[in-house]
């Protein structure tokens, strides 16, 4: 299995409930974005924004706009997968993109690590009772984009859809664990200064 994967940072929404970029709210001192970036140094990962938005411009990353033929986040992940197909080192075998949300302060390295380690699979993602996690799941494009395309062309986003029709496969993780998926929506969500 060739387990190199671009790993997809999605920042287009809107923030509408935040009233900000969430993507440049601060963790421990450090933008979640910087943290993002720098958990997947760690791992030798290349990092891609998903979602043309200028308040990231001055990070430096290269940034994907979202498939115009889709809407909502199943833009942007078509967009990702689409780059991740046609990039020549991934012409033969598969071709996997790990997709995260960027309003996720708490993930830890080990957990990126076993999502990006699991075995063959269409999809691997955290899940949630009956409930799909889309942005911390890995997805091998060589898969995935061929449904993906046919459920945009039927006007289907619906990113629940997407992993059921690619058959995905739970991510193991325990209660303690799932809970560090928890992302920041609104101003309440973030905790106050001194608490983390």
């Amino acid at each position: 299995m060739n387990k190199e994967a671009v790993a997809g940072i999605f920042v287009g929404g809107h923030s509408s409930r935040m009233g900000s970029p969430k993507g440049l709210l601060s963790y421990q001192g450090t933008p979640l974005i910087e943290r993002w970036v720098a958990l997947f140094g760690q791992m030798h990962m290349r990092a891609v924004l998903v979602g043309a938005r200028p308040e990231y411009a001055t990070f430096g990353l290269p940034m994907i706009r979202d498939d115009t033929l889709a809407t909502g986040p199943c833009a942007g992940l078509s967009a990702l997968l689409s780059m991740v197909l046609s990039a020549p080192k991934h012409r033969e075998g598969r071709a996997y993109a790990i997709a995260v949300a960027c309003d996720m302060p708490y993930v830890p390295l080990h957990l990126v690590e076993r999502l990006r380690d699991m075995p063959d699979s269409a999809v691997v993602a955290a899940q949630r009772g009956d409930f799909w996690e889309p942005f911390f799941a890995r997805y091998d494009a060589t898969c995935v984009l061929p449904i993906l395309k046919s459920r945009i062309a039927k006007k289907q986003f619906d990113l629940q859809g997407i992993l059921h029709d690619s058959q995905a496969t739970v991510l193991p993780m325990s209660k303690a664990e799932l809970e560090l998926l928890a992302d920041w929506d609104s101003p309440t969500d973030i905790p106050p200064k001194g608490v983390s």
